[in-house]
């Protein structure tokens, strides 16, 4: 009797969830058409992770399969399917430099709308936005703001690495990652609903019209719901995944830290209350005069343990309005 409980009590949790994830998407949302405006009432009543997970719903639902004997970006060359479990074989990624621990902890994890001087090449508010809108294949604002706390920015997705965990030889190894920081935070399986992905960074890509260039937006995935990626013929550094919404450290599995790491940021890292490893440092490509460009970064040893980890809840509110 015990054990049958205890079935019926896991399958109306199952239940439950499902429930709740179908309530949590957003029919103004998912029902645009290409193009389209996010209405100004969506960001009144709904929160930007719902939001963000109904903008990858929606490409899930309107995108047509590419198939090998289309053109992959620019070239004529036909991509490599290659298939994979989202759930189990794909790791959402993030480096940052261990400068940025204290206001990762305090503030969570920040798009380049929100904190403009972490853009490497430009600060033009409207580039971001017309690289976002491509990916989401639809108009998220029709007015642009400079707000961090504006929920229009807080929906804007956080650029990271997607490694694939796939044998050797299929997984493609994300090469010059290294060079956004020392230190990984590898997120939990529980934003991947609202994280879609490239096979090449974004911001280096989107210079055509996203809405009517078919070869542009077939290779914007939404990574559940399609269960391979295209392995590209041309170089490409790594592929970038795209999580919407708020990204926060309840978001963060663990996180990855070289052996030299100093004691006072490794200190500072065991406030977000979650798992720390030490990563193991491959050399990727050809050395040249002793120098090596490109590192892949995989885990190694457990060096803390959180016993509620990743329980705690950071706050936008903390950023400067």
């Amino acid at each position: 009797m015990k054990f049958t409980t205890t079935i019926l009590l896991t399958i109306a949790l199952l239940v439950c969830q499902f429930a709740a994830r179908a309530t949590s998407l957003i029919p103004e949302v998912i029902n645009l058409k290409d193009g389209a405006v996010i209405p100004a009432e969506v960001y009144i009543k709904h929160d930007p992770r719902a939001i963000g997970r109904s903008i990858v719903e929606r490409l899930a639902l309107t995108m047509e399969d590419p198939t090998g004997k289309e053109d992959f970006h620019t070239l004529n060359l036909p991509p490599e399917k290659i298939k994979f479990d989202p759930m189990t074989q794909a790791s959402i990624q993030l480096y940052f430099m261990d400068e940025h621990i204290t206001e990762i902890i305090k503030n969570g994890f920040l798009n380049l709308h929100q904190k403009p001087e972490l853009q490497r090449y430009s600060t033009r508010t409207e580039f971001r936005n017309s690289i976002e809108e491509g990916l989401a294949r639809i108009q998220l604002t029709k007015t642009l703001s400079d707000k961090p706390l504006d929920p229009i920015n807080i929906l804007r997705p956080k650029s990271v690495i997607l490694e694939f965990l796939l044998p050797e030889g299929q997984r493609p190894i994300s090469r010059g990652g290294v060079r956004y920081g020392n230190i990984v935070a590898v997120f939990k399986d529980s934003v991947k609903d609202r994280t879609s992905y490239t096979p090449y960074d974004s911001g280096a890509i989107f210079s055509s019209p996203y809405t009517t260039d078919d070869r542009l937006r077939k290779e914007v995935r939404p990574l559940l719901g399609r269960n391979y990626f295209f392995k590209p013929q041309h170089p490409s550094e790594y592929f970038e995944a795209q999580i919407w919404g708020t990204l926060d450290i309840e978001d963060v599995k663990e996180f990855w830290v070289p052996e030299n790491i100093s004691p006072e940021a490794l200190e500072n890292l065991k406030k977000a209350g979650v798992d720390i490893f030490q990563y193991i440092e491959e050399k990727v490509g050809v050395e040249k005069n002793g120098y090596y460009k490109d590192y892949h970064r995989t885990k190694g040893i457990q060096i803390f343990h959180a016993e509620n980890n990743g329980s705690r809840c950071t706050s936008h509110y903390n950023i400067k309005k």
